[in-house]
């Protein structure tokens, strides 16, 4: 799971730290990643 949010987390330290901006489909990509990550833990604590 955590190799999972790892692009996430280098939009936001890129932002953070470089000043960078995301495209509107990489806000998209990051929402996804991030529903996609939240549906397995979710789906894994009810087996």
């Amino acid at each position: 799971m955590l190799q999972t949010s790892q692009p996430v987390a280098t939009a936001v330290f890129s932002f953070l730290i470089l000043g960078e901006l995301l495209t509107v489909k990489g806000y998209i990509g990051a929402a996804t990643i991030l529903v996609c990550i939240l549906a397995q833990s979710v789906f894994a604590r009810q087996r």
